[in-house]
């Protein structure tokens, strides 16, 4: 047995904004249902799912953090600076990473990294 692929299902309180936010990351919706509060979003090869019943519960919304390896992150990060978004700068983490750190509308948390073209440098 082996899994086949692994989608993201993200706690979101208002869909609508939810999919704005990431329409400017360079997603796209591949399936929407309001009745449920529930959408698909695809970015490539990549899925995310967006879902407003996850919080149905009393208490704080629930919050996550996918970690997003773009091929060229300077060029991600240009875009979706140009998209609207106010991100921070790229920096070097102590893991080695080069990234940035966002949060989506709901708390959800994006870190976006490439690893170093010279890790040694």
């Amino acid at each position: 047995m082996k899994i086949e692929r692994l989608v993201p299902m993200l706690a979101v309180t208002d869909l609508s904004r939810s999919i704005d936010f990431y329409r400017q990351l360079g997603f796209a919706v591949e399936n929407r249902n309001d009745d449920w509060g529930w959408a698909s979003l695809g970015l490539g090869a990549y899925r995310l799912m967006l879902d407003v019943s996850t919080n149905g519960h009393p208490g704080p919304v629930r919050q996550s953090v996918i970690y997003l390896y773009p091929d060229d992150l300077e060029a991600y990060h240009a875009g979706a600076r140009a998209n609207g978004l106010d991100l921070p700068a790229i920096s070097s983490t102590f893991y080695g990473m080069r990234e940035f750190r966002l949060s989506d509308p709901d708390g959800n948390q994006l870190w976006i990294g490439q690893e170093p073209s010279n890790p040694t440098g």
